[in-house]
């Protein structure tokens, strides 16, 4: 199935390089004081004796500091948000776009770095492809796509750099498939029904699978 822009995190499309733990509550947005009918609202002016009001002054705003970009030799947070693949400090500051998709196009899921090589992965479920990139965005390349089957969905990925290898899990028809670092030599290695986020390390593998409530 095919979505639209939608902010994905944790499993499928959220990651940390640098040792950190992601927490799936760092975006918030800040709410709005509202109406019953939806309408913005304002404090209204303060009341006099007579029953006249007295205009408020809002005090002088001061701007914001600029921040800097985020510094890709430190502990970087990556996530996938639309058509694109972000990344920031762990605090959420610096935020930039490292590997831009044109909406409606592109709809990036899954995300996994590769400390050790210096790359991040990631899987798009509407071209039914894998990419890498350098931790920065550049020397992107697109390492494998799916063209026999124009459903087959690829969500959530993996990189085991121990073992030499990238899984991902493809919804479509539900195989997980491993390859090359590279993305050569792809394989099957196991048909599920709905397979999602998968986890990989030191030549163990995981996955959940949606469509029987599972993790194997």
């Amino acid at each position: 199935m095919k979505h639209g822009s939608k902010l994905t995190i944790v499993l499928l499309g959220l990651a940390a390089c640098g040792g950190q733990a992601a927490d799936d509550n760092t975006n918030r947005n800040a709410s709005k004081a509202q109406g019953g009918d939806g309408e913005q609202r304002t404090a209204a002016p303060a009341s006099t004796a007579t029953g006249s009001t007295t205009p408020t002054t809002p005090a002088a705003s001061t701007p914001a500091a600029p921040v800097d970009p985020v510094d890709f030799t430190g502990p970087v947070l990556y996530w996938t948000e639309g058509a694109d693949v972000r990344a920031a400090r762990l605090d959420g500051t610096g935020m930039v776009v490292v590997a831009a998709g044109v909406a409606q196009q592109n709809y990036p899921i899954g995300v996994a770095v590769d400390v050790t090589a210096g790359k991040i992965y990631w899987a798009d479920n509407v071209t039914d492809a894998i990419s890498r990139a350098n931790l920065d965005g550049s020397g992107r390349e697109e390492i494998y796509r799916n063209t026999t089957d124009p459903l087959s969905n690829c969500a959530g990925i993996a990189v085991d750099h121990a073992a030499g290898k990238i899984f991902w899990t493809e919804q479509g028809t539900g195989p997980v498939r491993a390859a090359a670092l590279d993305g050569t030599s792809a394989t099957t290695i196991y048909t599920g029904q709905f397979p999602t986020a998968v986890a990989a390390a030191n030549g163990t593998l995981l996955f959940t699978d949606n469509g029987d409530d599972s993790m194997k």
